[in-house]
Protein backbone atom coordinates (compact mmCIF):
# COMPACT_ATOMS: atom_id res chain seq x y z
CA UNK A 1 0.00 0.00 0.00
CA UNK A 2 2.82 2.38 0.80
CA UNK A 3 4.56 1.85 -2.53
CA UNK A 4 1.24 2.53 -4.26
CA UNK A 5 0.99 5.81 -2.37
CA UNK A 6 4.55 6.70 -3.42
CA UNK A 7 3.49 6.16 -7.02
CA UNK A 8 0.12 7.86 -6.82
CA UNK A 9 1.02 11.10 -5.06
CA UNK A 10 3.46 12.37 -7.71
CA UNK A 11 0.95 11.50 -10.43
CA UNK A 12 -1.82 13.42 -8.65
CA UNK A 13 0.47 16.40 -8.12
CA UNK A 14 1.56 16.25 -11.74
CA UNK A 15 -2.03 16.13 -12.99
CA UNK A 16 -2.88 19.08 -10.76
CA UNK A 17 0.06 21.03 -12.13
CA UNK A 18 -0.89 20.22 -15.73
CA UNK A 19 -4.50 21.20 -15.07
CA UNK A 20 -3.45 24.58 -13.67
CA UNK A 21 -1.11 25.12 -16.60
CA UNK A 22 -3.80 24.29 -19.17
CA UNK A 23 -6.46 26.41 -17.47
CA UNK A 24 -4.01 29.32 -17.34
CA UNK A 25 -3.21 28.92 -21.04
CA UNK A 26 -6.90 28.77 -21.92
CA UNK A 27 -7.58 31.93 -19.95
CA UNK A 28 -4.79 33.74 -21.81
CA UNK A 29 -6.03 32.39 -25.11
CA UNK A 30 -9.57 33.66 -24.56
CA UNK A 31 -8.61 37.19 -23.57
Amino acid sequence: LRSVSCLTMPIILNVNHIYKFISHRLRNFES
